[in-house]
């Protein structure tokens, strides 16, 4: 309803107290009450690190779907992986997965209208061959979809 926007910034005075930022993080800010929430943080008072961009909530707020280029505990690779939170349980699971459970070796993206309202389906774009799901060796990249990691 507009009520909500997801914000992708490297402010660092947008939450109290502020948090020395140093990359692109998802901030909820909400209309009424003109304030922002950390999004993406690492249930430790931090943030995630590498950049988070691409958010997106499903419609009763509890999975946030997004892009996260650079966090070693999410992928030891660094490359850019499709991720989703519980915001429940505080809890992350990378999206673009290969079928032993890892993080892909090539980078993965959503974009606008990436996961159902309901939260139950991800679409996604990767140059992957390893992904968990039906994968195809091709020189472009493939949209795949994917069942939320948490159900």
């Amino acid at each position: 309803d507009g009520s909500q926007i997801i914000v992708s910034s490297d402010a660092t005075d947008l939450v109290s107290p502020s948090i020395a930022i140093n990359t692109s993080q998802l901030f909820l800010y909400t209309r009424q009450s003109d304030s922002f929430e950390l999004l993406t943080d690492d249930n430790q008072g931090g943030f995630l690190g590498g950049q988070c961009y691409e958010g997106q909530l499903s419609a009763d707020g509890r999975y946030l779907l997004f892009v996260n280029n650079g966090d070693s505990t999410l992928d030891p690779s660094s490359v850019s992986q499709t991720v989703m939170r519980d915001r429940n349980t505080g809890e992350y699971r990378v999206v673009s997965s290969t079928a032993g459970g890892n993080p892909t070796t090539e980078n993965s993206y959503v974009y606008s209208s990436a996961m159902t309202p309901d939260g139950r389906y991800v679409v996604f774009e990767s140059g992957a061959d390893d992904l968990s799901v039906q994968s195809v060796v091709s020189s472009f990249t493939q949209v795949y979809a994917a069942l939320n990691p948490f159900l």
